[in-house]
């Protein structure tokens, strides 16, 4: 059975609201109509029922009244615990299907990006320049956030520019005349 603290979490108060309003079914044929869309091998868990554009699992059907869920996050609730606000799940095994509770950490949503293979995490793992020097201490400038730039680079390109080395474009960077 879900202990009570499970409740607590947003998305599984859903889940109870939606048990409460629709008495007939019990709480353990839930949770059994939940787990029997699982498929469990000795790594990730895979979800088998509906799989959102995204690549998430989703969980809720017309008969229990239900809005749809994200599946790993009922998961975390059901074995874990309550997800606090603020916070997100982060699937430690890149597998967005898995429902398995070892995979799933609560992280930050900036945790969460961070961690992950899109421009932003990218960039942020960035320590050089294209042209090798460091994106560290003095060599870094702000000029607007959330963008970081190479001083060095910055500089040269400003002085091609001003020797008439570089000319801009519209709509595009400063380009090279020779």
């Amino acid at each position: 059975m879900v202990s009570k603290e499970a409740w607590d979490s947003a998305t599984v108060r859903r889940l109870q609201k939606s048990v409460l309003a629709f008495g007939v079914v019990k709480e353990r044929d839930i949770l059994k109509r939940f787990w029997k869309k699982v498929k469990k091998t000795e790594g990730c868990w895979e979800w088998t029922a509906y799989i959102r554009r995204d690549g998430y699992g989703q969980w809720g059907t017309r008969y229990m009244k239900l809005a749809p869920l994200v599946a790993h996050r009922v998961s975390y609730c059901l074995l874990i615990g309550p997800i606090r606000e603020g916070m997100t799940i982060d699937h430690l095994c890149r597998n967005r299907k898995c429902v398995n509770p070892e995979h799933l950490e609560m992280v930050t949503q900036r945790e969460n990006i961070l961690r992950g293979v899109g421009l932003s995490a990218m960039n942020a793992r960035k320590t050089h320049c294209p042209k090798g020097h460091p994106l560290s201490g003095d060599n870094l400038a702000s000029h607007r956030l959330p963008v970081r730039v190479c001083r060095t680079c910055a500089s040269r390109r400003c002085r091609e520019y001003r020797l008439g080395l570089l000319e801009r474009t519209p709509g595009a960077d400063l380009v090279r005349r020779w």
